[in-house]
């Protein structure tokens, strides 16, 4: 009896322990509960100080962006500044020296590639009107004669039948002669020049070409590359030097090859320009075999006609080289003496 009595009061004793450890639990837990309530609140002020923090980095980021953009464009407008003050003093000079005439530059030979970069690299001041004109060999000098400072340059200036393109602002003058002559005159006033006005002139339309020499003759057609050319050379008589009957036959018989080599010549060129309807046709020798050759060839009188001269004695290395030589440009620039009144046609 004793024993179970002693049971009993072992299992109240384990109840009671085991009450007590249940509450511990529960008190564990919700002190638990309230620390891990604590915890997702700090994590939640620690995420916004972070997302202000990385807000914080990009404004100031940005700041430092748009400090040096201020300073780099300040830069600028005081280089500007600078550039305009210098050539302000420049022109101040100039004008304080009305004896200044129009300063040719060395002439430049120019690939059609170039010519556009060439008038680009022309200073101009804002505010400057400026002319962009077309100029026939018919207008040449009195064009010419229109800009002050470049009237003594006129004669010079005027290459054969292609006429001039001409860019003119306040203080400076382009020049450029084309391969083609210019058609008709045209006249554009802006703040720029207009380098639409050149761009036709760009074209590299077919044409004939005829050289004509006492010892030889070539032909050909050319475009961007030479085609269908012709080359022939004669051993033509030398002169006798007996005098007399001997010395008048050698005349008779060099006299006879010429006639007979020009005469091939006009052949040649017949075939080819019958074909070929070139835009224009480029002869080259000299001005006594040349006038021979058109007296007997109606074919290529009936062509808008350029005298040409080549650089150097009639070869096929020479002629395949043709439209390299032939589509280049010419310029000059001028410093004008102020002030300028611009001519209007």
């Amino acid at each position: 009896m004793t024993s179970i009595l002693k049971k009993i009061s072992d299992y109240d004793r384990l109840a009671s322990e085991l009450q007590e450890k249940e509450k511990a639990l529960s008190e564990a837990q919700r002190k638990l509960g309230e620390i891990t309530s604590e915890l997702e609140k700090v994590r939640g002020q620690l995420q916004s100080a972070l997302e202000k923090a990385r807000e914080e980095r990009r404004r100031r980021a940005e700041e430092e962006s748009r400090r040096g953009r201020a300073e780099k464009e300040c830069a600028e407008k005081a280089k500007q500044v600078e550039d305009l003050s210098r050539k302000l003093a420049e022109l101040e000079a100039r004008a304080s020296r009305p004896e200044v005439f129009a300063v040719l530059s060395k002439e430049q030979d120019l690939s059609p590639e170039r010519v556009a970069d060439f008038v680009r690299g022309i200073e101009l001041l804002p505010g400057e009107e400026c002319l962009s004109a077309l100029v026939t060999e018919a207008s040449c000098e009195a064009f010419l004669d229109s800009v002050p400072g470049m009237g003594a340059w006129a004669r010079r200036l005027r290459r054969g039948a292609r006429g001039l393109v001409a860019f003119v602002s306040e203080r400076r003058a382009c020049v450029l002669e084309p391969p083609l002559p210019v058609q008709a005159d045209e006249r554009r006033v802006g703040e720029a020049f207009d380098l639409s006005l050149i761009e036709p002139l760009m074209e590299k339309p077919l044409v004939g070409f005829v050289s004509v020499h006492r010892d030889a003759y070539a032909v050909c057609l050319f475009d961007g590359q030479v085609r269908d050319l012709v080359l022939e050379e004669e051993d033509v008589v030398g002169k006798s030097k007996k005098g007399g009957s001997s010395q008048a036959r050698f005349a008779r018989s060099r006299e006879d090859q010429v006639k007979h080599l020009l005469l091939e010549a006009n052949e040649a060129a017949a075939r080819l320009l019958s074909g070929g309807e070139p835009a224009y046709l480029l002869l080259e020798g000299d001005e006594r075999t040349v006038s021979a050759f058109l007296e007997a060839s109606a074919t290529a009188r009936d062509h808008r006609i350029i005298r040409y001269a080549l650089p150097g004695k009639l070869t096929r290395n020479l002629l395949a080289s043709l439209p390299g030589l032939f589509w280049r440009w010419r310029g000059w620039v001028f410093d004008l003496p102020l002030p300028v009144a611009q001519p209007r046609g």
